[in-house]
C-alpha cells in the first residue's frame, strides 16, 4: 500500500529529490503526504555568504545539531558565539563575554544551555533562550581546548566537561531543572605527568558514560561516570596508545567502540572486552610505523613527509571506519582492521569527517583544498562536490561542517568567516545580505574579576539591550527590509510607528526554544535505553 501511494504521488505531484526511502514523513517537499502548496515553499537552500561573516573563524566542533532544525550556533575568533536562523539566513543573536577567540561550543540536550571555551582560559554558559550569562568558569590554566555537555543521565544531575591544554579535565554537574551547577561538586583531574604535554581531544560513549581525552605525550585518559547516591566520576584507566600526538578521536555511535588517530601514522579501533580497552591497528600499506621506542626517543628526527592521520569518523551503522591521512586520501575501514577502499578526491588536508544521519553509506568530507564531498563508502564513489570558491581568490579552506538530523541541510565555514548553508530544494531561496553583523557586536564591556560582564555604554548585561541594528562589517545599517527582521524590530512595522525599541526582546521571546518537560523525560528515557541496551559496563 505505501508503495501504491508513494507511486500515486510522484504522478501528482513529482518529488524534489527522487529515489528517497519510502517514508510516511520526511519534509514538506518529499512525504507522502505533500501538497503542490506544500512543495512550493520556500526550501532551504540557499549560499548567503560572499563576505567576512565572522573575520577569522576557529573550527567550530558543533553547529547546532540538537538545536531546534532552524537554528544554527557557531563560535569564532572575534570572541562571540552567534545564532542563526537557517530558514531565513539571517543573524538572530550574538553572545558576547569572552576576551580572547572561541574555541568549542557545545549545546546541552534539552536546548537549555550553550557552553563556549575560549583561548583567554574560561568557559562561559548562557541561557539558550535569553542570551543570559548564566556562569563563568576559571578552572583552568591554558587555553580551553574541548568543551562538550555529557547525555548522561542520573536523575536530574547532567555533566559538562571540558579539557584544555594545561592536562586539566573538569566535570560541572549540573541539575537540569534549575540549571544550577554544584560548584562544590566539580571534579578536576590533573594529567599532567610530564613537562610539555597538553591535552587536545576528547570524546564520549552515547550514553555519555565514558569519556576519553588524548594528549599530546602518547596517552589516552579514560573516564567513567557512574549512576547512584554513591555515583560520579572516576578516572577508570591511563593507556600508551600511540606514538605521537593523539588528535584525533571519535566514539561510535552505539556501542562501547571508540577510535582514535595520531600523527604516528596509525588509527586503532578500541573495544572494551573482558574489563580492558583492547586495541585493533588500522595500518596504511607502505607507511608501516616505525618501532615504538625509536619514535618516541626520536620523535623530532623523523622525516616531515612522513605519514599521519589528519581525522577519522565511523558510519552511521558502525560498520566501517573512514581515516583521512597527510596524503590527502580518505581510506575505508572495517572495524577488524581490514582496508576496504580509498578514496581519492581531495588535493589538502581534510580536517572535518561526518556521518550522513540518514544513509549508513554517505560520509562527507572537507579541508584545507575548499572542496567539501559527499562519499557512497560502498561504491567508492563521490555522490556530489562542492567547492569553496570566493571571488576575486580562488578557493577558500573549509575548517567546519555539521548537517542536519534530517540530512536535508548542511552548513560550513571557511578561513575568511563565510558561513555556507547548502540544503534540498528545488530553488534557491531570496538574496539576503552577504555581511550581517549587529552594531553591537562588537561594543566595549566591562568585566569584573569573576568574568560578568556588563555593555560598557549602557552599565546593562548585554542579553538586557535593547534590540540592536543589522549593519554590514562597516557598521553601516542595512536597508529597513532587514531591520523590520531583527527580532524585536519586527514590532516598528507591525505597529506602523517609528518608535525605537527600548527594552529587551528576549523578555518575552526566545532566541531557541527548550525542550518541554515531556520531551526532556522521554530524552532521558532514551539515553537510559541506550545505556543498558548497548552494554556500556
Amino acid at each position: 500500500m505505501i508503495q501504491r501511494l508513494a507511486m500515486l504521488a510522484d504522478a501528482s505531484i513529482p518529488p524534489s529529490v527522487r529515489g528517497l526511502p519510502l517514508r510516511l514523513i520526511s519534509n514538506k517537499r518529499n512525504c507522502l503526504t505533500r501538497t503542490a502548496a506544500s512543495v512550493l515553499e520556500i526550501g532551504l537552500s540557499f549560499f548567503f555568504s560572499t563576505e567576512p561573516l565572522f573575520y577569522r573563524l576557529v573550527a567550530c566542533r558543533e553547529f547546532g545539531t540538537r538545536v531546534n532544525k532552524a537554528r544554527l550556533p557557531g563560535g569564532a575568533d572575534d570572541n562571540l558565539v552567534k545564532v542563526w536562523d537557517v530558514h531565513q539566513g539571517l543573524l538572530r543573536y550574538t553572545y558576547r563575554g569572552h576576551s580572547a577567540e572561541v574555541a568549542d561550543v557545545t549545546v546541552s540536550y534539552c536546548n537549555q544551555m550553550i557552553a563556549s571555551g575560549s583561548v583567554d582560559k574560561s568557559i562561559r554558559v548562557w541561557s539558550l533562550s535569553t542570551g543570559e550569562t548564566m556562569q563563568v568558569f576559571h578552572l583552568h590554566t591554558a587555553v580551553v581546548a574541548r568543551v562538550k555537555f555529557l547525555p548522561f543521565v542520573d536523575q536530574t544531575r547532567r555533566y559538562l566537561v571540558s579539557c584544555a591544554l594545561d592536562c586539566k579535565v573538569v566535570f560541572y554537574p549540573f541539575d537540569e531543572n534549575t540549571r544550577e551547577f554544584a560548584q562544590s561538586d566539580i571534579v578536576v583531574f590533573d594529567e599532567r605527568e610530564s613537562p610539555g604535554a597538553r591535552i587536545i581531544s576528547l570524546c564520549h560513549s552515547p550514553s555519555g558514560q565514558w569519556v576519553v581525552v588524548g594528549d599530546t605525550h602518547f596517552y589516552l585518559r579514560v573516564f567513567r561516570l557512574t549512576r547512584g547516591p554513591e555515583g560520579g566520576v572516576t578516572k577508570f584507566t591511563d593507556i600508551c596508545a600511540h606514538s605521537d600526538r593523539v588528535d584525533s578521536l571519535e566514539w561510535a555511535h552505539a556501542g562501547c567502540q571508540f577510535a582514535s588517530g595520531s600523527r604516528d601514522g596509525l588509527a586503532k579501533v578500541w573495544k572494551f572486552s573482558c574489563g580492558k580497552w583492547r586495541s585493533t591497528s588500522l595500518i596504511v600499506p607502505g607507511f608501516e610505523p616505525l618501532d615504538a621506542h625509536f619514535s618516541a626517543i626520536a620523535s623530532s628526527e623523523r622525516p616531515k613527509s612522513k605519514y599521519r592521520v589528519t581525522m577519522l569518523c565511523w558510519s552511521l551503522d558502525d560498520s566501517m571506519v573512514v581515516t583521512a591521512g597527510s596524503d590527502y586520501i580518505l581510506r575505508v575501514w572495517s572495524r577488524k582492521g581490514e582496508m576496504l577502499r580509498s578514496l581519492p578526491g581531495h588535493t589538502d588536508d581534510s580536517f572535518v569527517l561526518k556521518a550522513h544521519p540518514t544513509f549508513p553509506n554517505v560520509i562527507l568530507s572537507c579541508g584545507h583544498d575548499g572542496v567539501m564531498v559527499f562519499w557512497d563508502l560502498i561504491k567508492g564513489e563521490k555522490l556530489k562536490r562542492f567547492t569553496n570558491t570566493v571571488e576575486h581568490r580562488g578557493h577558500s579552506a573549509l575548517f567546519d561542517l555539521d548537517i542536519s538530523r534530517d540530512g536535508c541541510t548542511v552548513a560550513a565555514v571557511d578561513s575568511l568567516g563565510h558561513l555556507t548553508v547548502y540544503g534540498v530544494a528545488s530553488k534557491p531561496t531570496r538574496p539576503v545580505p552577504k555581511q550581517q553583523f549587529f552594531n553591537t557586536d562588537y561594543s566595549p564591556l566591562l568585566m569584573d574579576d569573576t568574568g560578568w560582564v556588563l555593555d560598557e555604554a549602557t552599565g546593562v548585561a548585554p542579553h538586557l539591550l535593547p534590540p540592536p541594528l543589522l549593519t554590514d562589517q562597516d557598521l553601516v545599517p542595512l536597508a529597513d527590509e532587514w531591520q523590520n527582521a531583527v527580532p524585536g524590530r519586527d514590532l516598528i512595522r507591525k505597529s506602523g510607528t517609528s518608535f525605537e525599541p527600548f527594552s529587551s526582546p528576549w523578555i518575552a521571546r526566545l532566541v531557541v526554544p527548550p525542550l518541554s518537560l515531556n520531551e526532556r523525560n522521554v530524552w532521558a528515557e532514551v539515553f537510559l535505553r541506550i545505556l543498558v541496551s548497548f552494554k556500556e559496563v
